[in-house]
């Protein structure tokens, strides 16, 4: 999740799934509102054709209508029936609608008052009038193979109309003027076409199709924004906990390394510790022993620096430790170890040494370096060094007789005048000269 909301690339995905969820919305309300018009529609044109149906199988089962003739109703001559023209008594003359004839002048009152179209059709009209165009002609076919309804919208825009035809089955009283056809009771002899224009039922539903699509896009809109806003906002409060966060952790890293400096290093002289000195021999030992090498442990013990510290006070005795600290520092290698053991002591740990004459130079060089002046509280005061050397293996094979050896050689330096250094077997090799 944290990943995801720091990453601007991915924020795309969320409008993906709103723009997916507001169009499945927006399509189905759109299908909704297609249907509904198609129900409307379905629904109009269906009364219309009932009550086409319920007038023509009234004449029918009447026998037919007499009606006056005028301009208008003028003799059918396709109605071949006995009695077809008759007069009243007054001499009116009236003429025979059967339910076809009947229909289409019903249907000549209706297109009047409305913008409704109803034509009786057949695939074997007995009036040519009567005659199915292209849609109607399909909409037959559909019946004979079993369709009981054909409806739908034809055209676009202003030209469209809905178009609804259903079938006229053949019933006993049909049979007076279809049965010379061949027709038998249930059989489908045509069917009635109703139509009307479309345009009073597609244009309020354009009007509410533009509705629910600046809805949809209102809402898609709205989500979006909601959407990046929260992810901006979630974003922003991330980064601060992870700036936090990183802010905490480097003060830890800092702490952590201040403690460990504290743990290993002395805070005056900032050399090594005894404990981390402990470590560091006991490495150099491991090593000794895997590679057969040899090292040297010097034992260094500062001469007349307790007379600096009661003479001049503590805090020039650290000045000096410091001093010596680093002039020990100059002569050694970055693989030896030099470390504050603590007071006025201090060790050295030489690697990979190649003999002792290597050692006794070396610890020549420290008394000759803790010979050279210190400048304390504006004074020269002359100190030295008593150094004890203890060598592995000659001199030990494990920590505490190294450091026991190498103590007890320094003392034996110090014993003998000090300002000098002494290894612990001074027979098997050349005793180095005294220096006062």
């Amino acid at each position: 999740m944290q990943r995801y909301v720091l990453n601007h690339t991915l924020w795309p995905i969320p409008l993906v799934l709103w723009t997916v969820v507001v169009g499945i919305s927006f399509a189905w309300n759109w299908n909704e509102l297609d249907r509904h018009s198609r129900e409307i529609a379905a629904n109009r044109a269906e009364f219309v054709f009932k009550m086409v149906e319920s007038v023509r199988l009234w004449n029918a089962r009447h026998g037919g209508v007499y009606v006056p003739v005028d301009e208008k109703t003028r003799p059918n001559r396709y109605l071949e029936v006995d009695e077809r023209d008759i007069s009243t008594p007054s001499g009116k003359s009236l003429t025979l609608l059967n339910p076809a004839y009947m229909t289409r002048q019903l249907t000549y009152v209706v297109e009047e008052l409305s913008d409704v179209r109803v034509h009786l059709t057949s695939l074997k009209p007995i009036n040519p009038d009567n005659a199915a165009d292209l849609w109607e002609t399909r909409a037959l076919e559909a019946f004979e193979g079993g369709a009981q309804r054909v409806q739908g919208f034809v055209g676009e825009g202003k030209d469209a109309v809905y178009r609804f035809m259903a079938p006229l089955v053949t019933q006993k009283a049909c049979l007076k003027c279809h049965e010379k056809q061949g027709y038998e009771v249930g059989d489908i002899r045509g069917g009635a076409s109703v139509s009307f224009t479309a345009a009073s039922l597609l244009t309020p539903q354009y009007e509410q199709k533009w509705n629910m699509a600046a809805i949809h896009f209102g809402i898609w809109l709205l989500l979006s924004g909601v959407t990046l806003f929260a992810l901006s906002r979630l974003r922003t409060q991330m980064l601060l906990l992870k700036r936090a966060k990183e802010q905490q952790e480097r003060v830890v890293e800092q702490r952590t390394a201040q403690l460990r400096r504290l743990a290993h290093y002395d805070m005056l002289t900032r050399l090594p510790n005894r404990s981390l000195f402990h470590d560091r021999l006991s490495q150099d030992l491991l090593r000794a022993k895997r590679s057969d090498e040899v090292f040297a442990l010097l034992f260094l013990d500062l001469d007349r620096f307790k007379y600096i510290n009661d003479t001049f006070g503590h805090e020039a005795g650290d000045q000096v430790l410091v001093e010596v600290a680093r002039r020990l520092c100059v002569y050694v290698r970055s693989s030896d170890t030099v470390a504050r053991m603590g007071g006025d002591e201090f060790n050295i740990i030489l690697s990979g040494v190649n003999d002792r004459e290597s050692v006794a130079l070396l610890a020549g060089k420290i008394l000759e370096q803790m010979r050279t002046p210190f400048t304390v509280a504006g004074t020269e005061q002359r100190i030295s060094a008593s150094v004890g050397i203890a060598c592995y293996p000659l001199d030990g094979r494990d920590e505490t007789e190294l450091l026991r050896n190498a103590d007890l050689a320094m003392y034996r330096a110090k014993q003998e005048g000090r300002n000098a250094f002494r290894f612990h077997r001074e027979a098997t090799a050349e005793t180095p000269r005294q220096e006062h």
